[in-house]
């Protein structure tokens, strides 16, 4: 999805963007395109090789232009504690709540008794994975994942 300026100015005033429901509303309504995200983000569990969280949350700025997404291999092979702390590898993936695209790539977490923290994406990692055998784990291919552009390096 290449974005005309006209799209841009409306991306930059709050407005989605894109050919079908709830991308295609004249004005931002979180409530829809929320229910989709969650829906897009729900079709993750049809990998059955992954788990994920997903972030909602705007960090009290009243609002987030994307959701993001991590994801880790369930067999614990992406994962190791480190003096009670659990590190994550795996994939992180922004999805815009403006316009049908998304941006993925390696990502690290950590949890431990009283937190965590987690990374972000920035141009140098976009459409990378983690080390170790990501190749397989095909969650830009998973409906309705397909439904959303990627955008690439």
């Amino acid at each position: 999805m290449i974005l005309t300026n006209e799209q841009l100015k409306r991306i930059i005033e709050g407005k989605p963007v894109g050919d079908y429901y709830p991308y295609n509303m004249k004005e931002y309504d979180s409530k829809p395109i929320d229910d989709y995200l969650s829906k897009v983000i729900g079709s993750l569990n049809q990998i059955n090789s992954l788990e994920f969280e997903s972030i909602f949350d705007h960090y009290g700025s009243g609002f987030a232009s994307y959701v993001d997404v991590f994801c880790w291999k369930k067999d614990g092979s992406s994962s190791s504690d480190l003096r009670g702390v659990l590190w994550r590898n795996g994939i992180r993936i922004y999805i815009c709540r403006l316009a049908p695209i998304a941006v993925l790539g390696k990502g690290q977490s950590s949890k431990h008794a009283t937190g965590g923290s987690r990374d972000f994406l920035n141009v140098d990692i976009i459409d990378s994975l983690p080390n170790g055998d990501w190749a397989r784990v095909s969650v830009k291919y998973s409906p309705p994942f397909k439904n959303l552009k990627l955008m690439r390096k």
